[in-house]
């Protein structure tokens, strides 16, 4: 949630961090400490959390469509969002299948082992984010350097 804080509106991005923090941090606290104990699989907290950064990620890309900085495809926060729509989304499904019960659904199964490659897959694309920052701050060094 923080990188989204930092890419977020200034003016009331703070107040919006905060609050969404706290309510993370709130819900956290009722349902580890409140409900049951550490011990115990309890997939409530993870799923709103997933589902906070998932909208998060939405209203990043709604952002960068609306003012567009270049080629969208190789924008990192572009990519990052994309890869956070893809992570969360199939992790809020992860859980629901461990919910349920991987032994209980040949799909709960399929589910869980699946999750595996789509962690690959968006581990690649973090690798591909960090290409395309270190060739965007690489042409900036290039520029300063050529102007002094």
């Amino acid at each position: 949630m923080y990188q989204f804080h930092l890419w977020g509106n200034k003016k009331t991005g703070n107040l919006t961090f905060v609050f969404l923090t706290s309510v993370c941090v709130l819900i956290w606290v009722i349902e580890y400490i409140a409900f049951s104990n550490l011990n115990t699989f309890s997939p409530f907290f993870r799923v709103f959390y997933a589902f906070i950064i998932v909208l998060l990620s939405i209203n990043q890309i709604n952002a960068l469509m609306v003012k567009p900085d270049g080629l969208l495809i190789k924008s990192p926060r572009f990519l990052l969002s994309l890869a956070f729509i893809v992570f969360f989304i199939y992790q809020i499904i992860y859980l629901a299948s461990l919910f349920v019960g991987m032994d209980k659904s040949i799909i709960a199964r399929k589910i869980v082992i699946g999750f595996d490659y789509i962690n690959l897959a968006v581990n690649i694309l973090f690798a591909v984010v960090v290409f395309l920052v270190t060739e965007k701050d690489k042409t900036v060094e290039v520029n300063y350097f050529s102007e002094h």
